[in-house]
């Protein structure tokens, strides 16, 4: 096992960053990731969020977690990966699917880009101007597919799907506003979704977080795969 440094909070403008540096992969210390949880606890937004509920069994590769004014809690793993998990809203309480959110930015090269979470935030929200290609749908590229469907497999999730997005010359971050992209701001990055499975006869009972934070964790470099390969055009 691998020392885990102090983790390190820093405040960054409407943004509130926890890293934890370590030089390796390794499992937080308990008083660690006590102070982990309680740091975004200390991020709660009035509204509902399941992310902490997650994070106590995906910590073991979270190297950085923070909250976004737009897009709420984000946390990134080891392998530059960033995740969110939001509540989608249904007509059937109960019925309300946790949807499990993986975005990774590509370099030039094909490596990891690490944008600070306020840029992450801003760009998940954005679409005008932003150009959608399907990666995982009938439409998407055949390896794609396949690479989305492991990873939904090792997820075990119930519902899926994977585009690449990128933010062309006019592209704003809201209509509203029109608030031009700012530099430095990622560009192009892909996206996948996933929606968790509840137990209980048809999705009725709670999120069993232990079990979908172990398949976060062993579906993870399948993601990764999925999220980071340079599909064909």
């Amino acid at each position: 096992m691998t020392a885990t440094r102090l983790p390190l909070v820093t405040s960054l403008g409407s943004q509130t960053v926890l890293r934890r540096e370590t030089d390796g992969r390794s499992e937080a210390a308990p008083r660690k990731l006590a102070h982990l949880i309680s740091t975004v606890r200390g991020l709660r937004s009035a509204e509902m969020t399941q992310f902490e509920d997650l994070l106590p069994f995906i910590s073991s590769r979270v190297v950085e977690v923070g909250v976004s004014p737009l897009a709420g809690h984000i946390a990134r793993f080891d392998n530059g990966v960033y995740f969110r998990v939001i509540r989608i809203p249904s007509q059937v309480r109960w019925t309300d699917p946790a949807r499990l959110t993986f975005v990774f930015f590509p370099a030039v090269d094909g490596s990891a880009l690490t944008p600070p979470f306020d840029a992450v935030g801003r760009v998940a929200l954005a679409w005008l101007g932003v150009h959608l290609r399907p990666l995982g749908a009938i439409r998407g590229d055949p390896e794609a597919r396949a690479n989305l469907r492991r990873a939904q497999l090792g997820l075990d999730a119930t519902w899926a799907m994977m585009a690449a997005r990128e933010a062309g010359p006019k592209a704003k971050y809201d209509p509203w506003h029109s608030k031009p992209w700012e530099l430095g701001d990622p560009r192009r990055w892909v996206e996948a979704q996933f929606d968790a499975r509840r137990t209980g006869f048809l999705g009725s009972g709670k999120y069993d977080w232990e079990s979908i934070g172990r398949r976060i964790l062993g579906a993870l470099d399948d993601i990764r795969i999925a999220v980071a390969t340079p599909y064909n055009r």
